[in-house]
């Protein structure tokens, strides 16, 4: 697969193939990361169909303004919340973490798994954890699909040398530019 292709296929997994303006430079830096091994990412197809999921949506009760959309995220979130707790992890809903609220975390920290559209950045965010183990991707489902796709990105072999390298390097760029900038 050639990088437009896998970003492509990466636009799908985190974007659920929604259109609008995706983060294209972390979609390719993903996608040169799998291609190097530096990130891994496995498939799971999910137990969990489509009349489960609608059942999921119908479950959700809102008092206020809580729109299909809104729904289905939620939705989304029981889905992955179930599935977490069938594989014995105990299941967080926006639980504050690294400065974020993943959608759903183990109790442990060691499985982040985000639903619906999601900033791809998170992957290498919660990765540089020591605790996470395992960043999930939960997308909506295409018209086509019949069962849900869980997406698991996991540390490669570099991935720690990849994330000093690319903080070293923001240091340069950072250091260059105050540099100009006081001799001017």
């Amino acid at each position: 697969m050639n990088l437009k292709q896998q970003s492509n296929y990466l636009y799908n997994i985190f974007y659920s193939g929604f259109p609008g303006a995706g983060d294209w430079l972390v979609l390719d830096e993903i996608g040169c990361c799998l291609r190097e091994k530096i990130l891994l990412l496995k498939k799971d197809r999910l137990i969990f169909n489509r009349e489960d999921f609608f059942g999921f949506v119908e479950e959700v009760k809102a008092t206020d303004g809580l729109g299909n959309e809104e729904k289905k995220h939620m939705a989304l979130k029981n889905l992955a919340s179930r599935l977490l707790d069938k594989l014995n992890f105990t299941p967080r809903q926006e639980n504050y973490f690294m400065g974020l609220h993943p959608d759903i975390i183990s109790s442990d920290f060691s499985w982040v798994i985000e639903c619906g559209t999601t900033d791809p950045s998170v992957v290498f965010w919660y990765l540089k954890s020591k605790d996470v183990e395992k960043v999930s991707i939960l997308p909506y489902l295409f018209a086509k699909d019949k069962h849900f796709s869980l997406y698991n990105f996991l540390r490669g072999q570099n991935f720690n040398k990849f994330i000093k390298f690319k903080k070293e390097e923001l240091k340069k760029v950072f250091f260059r530019a105050k540099t100009r900038k006081n001799t001017k």
